[in-house]
């Protein structure tokens, strides 16, 4: 049990923290999108300002890249959902 739990320690300490993802880099996997709010022209997900779609959907990238998402696998996803 004891060493259970010691192998557990050095387990998460020897791990390297998480990265989050970078602004940078979603707007490059948003920028292979466009926006579905229905205000703009269709513009790009990675350069629109609506806070009704954009923003959340940038963020949801984000996490998407923090979860360990390829960029590929994100688009794929959007086609899925989106068309």
């Amino acid at each position: 049990m004891v060493r259970s739990l010691a192998f557990c320690l050095a387990l998460a300490f020897l791990t390297p923290p998480a990265q989050a993802a970078t602004a940078k880099e979603i707007k490059e996997v948003a920028q292979e999108m466009v926006c579905l709010c229905g205000d703009c022209n269709r513009e790009s997900l990675a350069t629109c300002i609506c806070t009704s779609f954009a923003v959340p959907q940038r963020e949801h990238i984000g996490q998407l890249l923090d979860r360990g998402k390829s960029r590929q696998e994100i688009i794929d996803e959007y086609v899925s959902t989106y068309g």
